[in-house]
């Protein structure tokens, strides 16, 4: 992967996503590719393994993954806002497409696949 830099995006193993600011109280293992955080007494209080990390927050998106994605409008100065389920490569590959083509569109939020299972409520076992 290499050398994680300032304002680098980061995906980690269990799927949060983050903006890398290098300070006193935190780390990176470039060999070992975890990323720490230490409290003001120098203890460990979060530890992530980096999957991926980029400049560009599009190269982060998996399968599996939710986005909200703002759309700006500008003949008529109107915002719209679309939510995308990424159901499988191809619709991935055509949504970073459209990102990296049409400037007016951002991505607003991203729900992690691995964030959703482990905050959704399951009804019922099927």
């Amino acid at each position: 992967m290499g050398k994680i830099e300032k304002n680098m995006y980061v995906r980690t193993k269990n799927g949060i996503i983050f903006k890398y600011y290098p300070c006193r109280n935190n780390e990176y293992d470039e060999e070992l590719n975890i990323y720490s955080e230490w409290d003001d007494d120098g203890r460990n209080y979060d530890c992530y393994t980096i999957a991926n990390a980029s400049k560009n927050i599009i190269d982060l998106i998996e399968v599996g993954d939710i986005l909200l994605i703002k759309d700006f409008a500008d003949e008529a100065c109107m915002i719209f806002n679309d939510m995308y389920y990424i159901q499988n490569e191809n619709q991935l590959f055509n949504i970073k497409r459209d990102l990296e083509k049409n400037k007016n569109m951002k991505i607003s939020k991203i729900l992690t696949k691995e964030q959703y299972e482990n905050n959704c409520y399951k009804v019922e076992d099927i």
